[in-house]
This record gives C-alpha cells, structure tokens and sequence, in this order.
C-alpha cells in the first residue's frame, strides 16, 4: 500500500498550506501564488489604506490598477465594486460584480455585496423611511408600508430594525406577497454573511415558523 506524498508551504518557520498527491505545474502555481505577494496585492493593500482614511478617490484608482494586472482575481473585483457601491455608483458595481464567475457569485463577500445592491436598487423606488413611518403610524396593518420601510432601513445599514420590520410582517401575515417578509429575511443573511445578528434572526425566524 502506497501513501500519497504530501507537499507543505512553510512561511517563517510555519507550515501554512499543504496539498496531497501529485499535481500538475498549473496548479502548483496557483497553489504557490496564494502565498506569494504580487504587484497587485500591495496596490489592493494600499487602496484599503487609503479607503481606510478617507481617500476614496485613490483608493478606487489603486483598484483600478490592481485590476489591470489581475484582471480575473475575484477579491479585486470585490473590492472595486464594494468602492464603487459606497460612492452611489451602484449600477458600476452591479455590472462589475457581473463579470464574475457564476461560483463566486455564491461566496462571501460577493454574495453579500449582490445582495446589499439588491437592497439599495429596491430601496431607491420607496418613500422615505420618515414617509413610511409616518404611514404606519396611520395604519399599523399596512403590511405593504412595513415591508418598504424593513427594506429602506436595510438599504441603509441599519439591519436589526430592517430585520424586525419584516418578523413582524410574518407575524401578522405569514401569507402576505408570497411569505416575501421570509424571502427577503433570507436575502439579507447573505448580505450580513457570518455576522451574529444572522444566528440570533434565524432563531427569531425559526420560532415563528414552528
């Protein structure tokens, strides 16, 4: 009985990756290119610097650079559309975000930044958040009203309350626009990603949907 060889990528003394069997040069490259800073590694770095410090002009610019050279590496793209979506120029970013790979499309982050755009493209159809509390005021039943006042809020950041708008839709209303309240519940657990707010609304989901 044979065992397969394994290679380990030591950094400083460290082991920090490894792969089993033999693999082809393709794929070791890019296997070694994971640990390997490139030209467009520290332009990305320098752009969240700069992004970091309010700089979002150069920042953009360092993406833009970055992206020349690696025009297919997903987190660049990431980054560039995420820059582009905070400065209002969502349509920019959702066609960036377009070019990506259908599988990466999938994964955190740019699921979450598919999802935020999503958020910010609907949002921008509704009244104000003052308007629609305003009309909620006047009728607490208009589930219509509730559900675009949950959505402007998330449009904004603010999620909990976003995400309570919508419990209390499915509350009332399980049935109201297609369990839409539920869908869209599930659509921002994919913008939040891994933050604590999904665990503790899936379990405010759950216990209304037992």
């Amino acid at each position: 009985m044979r065992s397969l060889p394994t290679v380990k990528l030591f950094k400083g003394g460290t082991a920090v990756d490894e792969f089993m069997g033999a693999l082809p040069e393709s794929q070791v490259r890019v296997f070694l290119d994971k640990h390997i800073e490139g030209e467009s590694d520290k332009l990305r770095q320098q752009a969240a610097q700069a992004n970091e410090a309010g700089d979002s002009m150069s920042a953009h610019s360092l993406l833009e650079q970055a992206n020349k050279i690696d025009p297919e590496r997903p987190d660049i793209i990431v980054d560039l559309a995420m820059l582009l979506a905070d400065n209002g120029e969502i349509e920019k970013a959702g066609s960036l975000l377009q070019s990506l790979p259908q599988e990466e499309k999938t994964r955190q982050p740019a699921a979450g930044l598919i999802a935020r755009l999503g958020f910010l493209n609907e949002a921008a159809q509704f009244p104000t958040a003052d308007e629609l509390r305003t009309a909620l005021e006047e009728d607490t039943t208009n589930h219509e009203r509730r559900f675009q006042l949950g959505v402007r809020l998330i449009a904004v950041g603010d999620y909990a309350e976003g995400l309570d708008e919508l419990l209390e839709i499915m509350l009332k209303d399980r049935s109201y626009n297609d369990d839409v309240a539920r869908k869209t519940l599930l659509k921002v657990f994919d913008l939040l990603g891994d933050s604590p707010l999904v665990k503790e609304y899936r379990r405010k989901m759950a216990s209304l949907l037992n």
